[in-house]
């Protein structure tokens, strides 16, 4: 069993967030501890969101830097390099298929488990702008009646969104 090549995993992941709707920028690098330099794969659009494809080379590079593997597991492993960045970490480890090339049904079960979790990243959270610092505004339900209105006369407090919570705005 090998896993998929980083080139075919990359197109499949602009193919993805292509047809998401979403625009593909090139990746950004980001220096960890130790000197170990996290590539992102892709960059969605001018959000803080990308996403790294995690090489056995790169895996042993970056020794404790990033999040582990689980085979176990099928949630999404999220890293946080820089301020304000939002990194989607695919292991090639789950990405692996018989290479003997007697059955390319092994391939194609590969590519498109990459596939969905690319595609998870992008619905669960890119979507719902899930990581970001400043909180979201939500709107309420179609059921239920607005918020009533602050009187006119209000003041409002410097330093303070009135648009969220009533948090420092930043």
């Amino acid at each position: 069993m090998k896993p998929l090549e980083e080139r075919r995993a990359r197109g499949i992941l602009v193919r993805v967030i292509e047809n998401s709707g979403k625009p593909v920028k090139p990746g950004r690098t980001f220096t960890m501890a130790e000197g170990f330099k996290l590539v992102e794969d892709a960059r969605i659009g001018g959000t803080p969101y990308g996403i790294a494809y995690i090489t056995g080379e790169e895996r042993e590079a970056a020794g404790e830097q990033l999040p582990k593997y689980d085979p176990e597991s099928a949630l999404l492993r999220i890293l946080r390099p820089a301020d304000g960045a939002i990194v989607l970490v695919l292991h090639d480890l789950a990405y692996k298929f018989d290479a003997r090339g007697d059955d390319d049904a092994t391939s194609v079960t590969a590519e498109k488990t990459f596939e969905r979790d690319v595609g998870d990243f992008l619905e669960n959270v890119v979507a719902t702008g899930a990581g970001q610092d400043k909180p979201r505004k939500s709107t309420p339900p179609a059921s239920e009646e607005p918020a009533a209105k602050p009187p006119e006369t209000a003041t409002p407090t410097p330093g303070v969104d009135d648009a969220n919570d009533g948090s420092p705005s930043p």
